[in-house]
């Protein structure tokens, strides 16, 4: 969360578009989101408050110059759009995924390198939104992963703008805990999904892991346990790939990794 101005660099350099967007006040705290882009570029994300979005798309290039800028980037879609994350596409495009108000649908818009509108895609019917996660898997589409009531579902819009994991999705291979996001690493042909859940039969919440192939088929006989739940259940566990197959995690203050078999051991230092 970002509580003043000062305290991003990149922001203050656009004090300019931000008072555009919110006036002499903004809505602090504002919530900012980042993803890399090629060349150096960054695609930002920033929201205020839940009962306030306003969302604003920022790409900046390398040198910290704005490259483009979407003040209403969802106009003509659902009024009240309060879950986003921004991610980037390919052929340096960026997305922007979002669930309608009720929970019901989750979807992306899509522009290319240079801010033209390419699509927008609903991508999976929703059983509620509590957390919405969402990334770029090269060669093989834009990720989208809903936590719901009915559990965490996820969707690949493949390089041909269809529904790479079949009408419906994926559903993860546990119970889901209440509002907890699901983390997404990709990496090469396979990807691995994370979220705290308990394991069907058991009622203990834990940090569970799966990984996919790019045709949604798990990889994995069964879900492994990467370590407890965080303290707070709507943080998000930072994944992301090591190469080679092998995923990275950040959770409960320490570091493991996890090999393309799925075993999970703790990181050599």
């Amino acid at each position: 969360m970002l509580r003043r101005l000062a305290d991003d660099v990149r922001l203050l350099r656009h004090k300019e578009t931000l008072t555009t967007q919110y006036g002499d006040k903004p809505p602090w705290p504002l919530e900012v989101q980042t993803v890399k882009l090629p060349a150096g570029r960054e695609a930002l994300l920033i929201l205020g408050p839940p009962e306030a979005r306003e969302p604003l798309v920022l790409v900046l290039e390398a040198d910290g110059g704005r490259a483009w800028t979407k003040e209403m980037p969802l106009v003509g879609v659902f009024p009240g759009v309060h879950e986003m994350a921004i991610l980037s596409a390919a052929e340096g495009g960026v997305a922007l995924a979002f669930c309608d108000p009720e929970g019901k649908l989750a979807a992306l818009r899509h522009w290319d390198a240079d801010g033209g509108i390419v699509a927008d895609y609903e991508v999976v019917d929703a059983g509620g939104c509590a957390a919405l996660s969402a990334a770029h898997w090269p060669g093989h589409g834009m990720v989208l992963a809903v936590a719901g009531e009915e559990g965490a579902r996820t969707q690949i819009i493949d390089r041909q703008g269809g529904r790479a994991w079949g009408r419906a999705g994926v559903f993860l291979p546990w119970q889901s805990m209440t509002g907890a996001p699901v983390s997404i690493a990709p990496d090469g042909d396979g990807l691995v999904l994370l979220q705290v859940g308990a394991l069907h039969g058991t009622s203990s919440s834990v940090l569970l892991a799966m990984r996919y192939d790019g045709r949604g088929s798990a990889a994995w006989g069964a879900p492994h346990r990467v370590g407890p739940a965080p303290a707070q259940k709507a943080a998000r566990v930072v994944a992301t790939s090591a190469g080679g197959g092998v995923v990275r995690v950040q959770t409960g203050g320490r570091s493991v990794v996890i090999s393309a078999d799925g075993n999970v051991s703790p990181l050599a230092r």
